[in-house]
């Protein structure tokens, strides 16, 4: 009995069960905290920084996830690697839950993600398509440039 005890507190300190110190939730508490109080004040870069300090203790925390992908979101602008990012931060937070479970603004802002997205590949099929009319090339760059084109359209209207 003594031994098997022994070994459970062993194992459990040893993070087997993947649990974490006593610091560490302190540590991570505070960082969830921190990053929701500078997030509530428009605060982007301080509660990113907080999200991602406490996903380095938690990678698969739901909270923290949408957090980051909010404040991407927030500082992206019309930045497609932003957006990306953003999007890779609540597609991990959404893969956790059934979509119901979701909170209400972390769907808002993937639906956002989506959105802006989907224009900036429909900005960059419109751009290429206005290169081909105007451009004077060869058949084989012209149906690399329609195939680009075409999938800009594509993934536009799959974001949408």
């Amino acid at each position: 009995m003594r031994s098997s005890t022994l070994s459970l507190l062993l194992l459990s300190a040893c993070g087997v069960f993947g649990g974490h110190s006593a610091e560490e939730r302190d540590q991570l508490a505070r960082y969830k905290q921190n990053a929701g109080v500078y997030f509530l004040g428009d605060r982007w870069d301080s509660a990113l920084d907080m999200a991602q300090k406490g996903l380095a203790i938690e990678p698969d925390d739901y909270d923290l996830l949408v957090t980051a992908g909010l404040c991407n979101l927030q500082r992206a602008g019309d930045d497609a690697g932003a957006l990306q990012t953003a999007e890779g931060f609540l597609e991990k937070a959404f893969a956790q839950r059934r979509l119901t479970d979701n909170r209400p603004e972390a769907m808002l802002g993937y639906a956002t993600v989506k959105q802006r997205l989907g224009r900036e590949h429909a900005q960059r099929a419109d751009a290429l398509a206005r290169e081909l009319e105007r451009a004077d090339l060869s058949p084989n760059d012209r149906v690399r440039k329609e195939s680009q084109t075409n999938e800009h359209r594509v993934r536009s209207l799959a974001l949408w």
